[in-house]
């Protein structure tokens, strides 16, 4: 567990880099990644913005999940990601 940028607690968890969760025991390692990763696509957990010209969208990537939308490519857009370093 550790501090967000925002001073938010959180539990960063990701299938591409966690190998394991300091603190539980071997057999509970086996299992609570799993058991997190299944919640990520929960849309309980999610939030879909509305994009509007001149929208501006921004989040502690410390303490969120992100995964853009697939069905975006009918529109005439260009998405700009800019990501800050820590």
């Amino acid at each position: 567990m550790g501090a967000s940028v925002t001073g938010e607690r959180v539990l960063f968890v990701n299938p591409g880099f966690t190998t394991r969760i300091v603190g539980p025991s071997p057999r509970q390692n086996d299992a609570l990644p799993e058991l997190l990763y299944a919640e990520l696509p929960d849309p309980a957990y999610t939030v879909r913005f509305r994009w509007e010209k001149g929208s501006l969208a921004f989040w502690d990537n410390h303490a969120t999940a992100h995964l853009a939308p697939g069905d975006l490519n009918h529109l005439d857009v260009t998405r700009v990601l800019y990501r800050r370093r820590y």
